[in-house]
């Protein structure tokens, strides 16, 4: 059995073949984070090569065909096949369900960013024109480890990872609101009785990719109303904490830290007439903080986190976590859980304001933990010179690496790769 060392950013995978007999030397490569080409399956041919097309690097400023080029050459490189990729924003999710990992020699390359490609027998058979492939090239790996590799389905990633992975998801779509609308959303928006009637999950529907969910949402009746409660049982995969039955079908973990001195002002928007417009007489600034308001550093404050099962909402419902002065670490049945179990530890998983995420572990301490939800609390800044053990590395910006191990575990009949995130 093989392991090979993941590093990862939000646009990087790079692996590094390690032999586990010689664990004392494990090799750690680190290399840019656009180093990835993606690109699409236009045909499996019958004598097994495959043509791929529309290859990319997000490295490469876009040309006339309206993507970046690529820098592909011939030669042996790694593929994550059946990965979700988005060619206009340039992303790379990983690991995503269906995907699995196969060499591939690329035999030929042209000017208008085709290849030609050789697979083993075993992906051969499994591919299909359309689906996605990224192809890295491990800085320092040799061509006879690259080969070695076997064609392997990666298991289903931890519920660790995937709350990593959702807050990620999350956040992005926060800030990609904040960038339209000059700051982050009301927490709630309150109708015309005053009463909290929509939440920011459903705000942020847009930016997740969930458009035509959103356009069926009344913005003219609570969130319970006729026909609002119909939609809770199409809740969003990203709003699930767990397929796990013990957990409502329509419950969301994912709650935000509402107060005073937080990001998120219980007071939210109160739209009078939400017949006219949804989001009433919206002010950055005042609905909704902006990035200068945060004094104590965006990279300092906490967002969202994941709640305990009991505090658990129904995904639409207009209801989170509320900051108080004895407000204890993950693990508190009253606000956040710490539900994700990590080298022997219970975590909570958390969304910084600028777009990162940390494990926060249940044996911080509560003034601590308290502090970081603050906006303008001027506590020391935690950097990576004064980070304590309970709080994790932030994960997912470009420049912060993270890292995971990635198993390959041969079984009788088929190969299965496990990954498992180092933080």
């Amino acid at each position: 059995m093989s392991m090979y060392r993941l590093i990862a950013t939000n646009l990087i995978v790079i692996l590094a073949a390690i032999n586990i007999a010689s664990a004392g030397e494990l090799l750690t490569v680190r290399t840019n984070p656009y180093h990835v080409n993606a690109g699409t399956i236009a045909k499996v041919t019958p004598n097994g090569t495959v043509n791929l097309t529309r290859l990319s690097n997000p490295r490469i400023e876009c040309g006339n065909n309206g993507i970046a080029d690529s820098d592909i050459t011939e030669g042996n490189y790694l593929a994550f096949l059946g990965a979700k990729i988005d060619f206009a924003f340039e992303t790379f999710q990983l690991p995503p369900e269906g995907t699995w990992v196969s060499p591939v020699e690329i035999i030929s390359v042209d000017h208008k960013n085709q290849a030609t490609a050789r697979l083993p027998a075993t992906a051969v058979k499994r591919l299909k024109a359309g689906q996605k492939i990224a192809l890295f090239r491990p800085p320092g790996t040799t061509t006879a480890e690259i080969k070695t590799i076997p064609v392997a389905d990666l298991e289903e990633p931890s519920e660790r990872t995937q709350a990593i992975s959702k807050l990620l998801t999350i956040g992005k779509a926060l800030h990609n609101w904040r960038e339209t609308f000059g700051g982050f959303p009301p927490v709630v928006i309150r109708g015309p009785d005053g009463k909290p009637w929509h939440s920011w999950r459903v705000l942020i529907l847009p930016f997740l990719d969930h458009t035509d969910l959103f356009n069926r949402y009344h913005f003219d009746e609570p969130w319970n109303g006729p026909n609002n409660k119909k939609l809770l049982k199409e809740i969003p995969d990203v709003y699930r904490f767990s397929s796990d039955k013990r957990f409502s079908a329509t419950a969301t973990h994912f709650l935000s830290i509402v107060g005073g001195e937080t990001a998120f002002n219980p007071q939210g928007l109160t739209n009078h007439d939400p017949e006219q417009w949804m989001m009433g007489d919206y002010k950055a600034g005042v609905h909704g903080m902006k990035i200068d308001d945060f004094s104590d550093g965006t990279h300092n404050t906490l967002l969202i986190g994941t709640a305990s099962p009991h505090k658990s909402v129904d995904w639409l419902k207009p209801s989170d976590v509320t900051f108080t002065p004895d407000l204890k670490g993950p693990g508190d049945a009253q606000s956040f859980g710490a539900l994700l179990a990590f080298q022997q530890e219970q975590q909570g998983a958390f969304l910084w304001a600028n777009g990162t995420v940390s494990t926060i572990s249940s044996s911080i301490q509560p003034k601590l933990f308290r502090s970081l939800f603050t906006v303008k609390g001027n506590e020391e800044p935690i950097d990576r010179a004064n980070r304590p053990g309970s709080i994790s590395e932030p994960m997912g910006s470009i420049g912060v690496d993270y890292s995971s191990t990635i198993e390959f575990v041969r079984q009788k009949e088929t190969d299965m790769a496990r990954i498992i995130f180092g933080h």
